[in-house]
């Protein structure tokens, strides 16, 4: 996995993230 991939990962995971628990 390249690092691109890996802040990809994190970019999704973030915005599910904030959608099931807005902050």
């Amino acid at each position: 996995m390249s690092l691109a991939d890996a802040e990809h990962k994190v970019e999704v995971w973030r915005t599910f993230y904030n959608q099931v628990r807005p902050h």
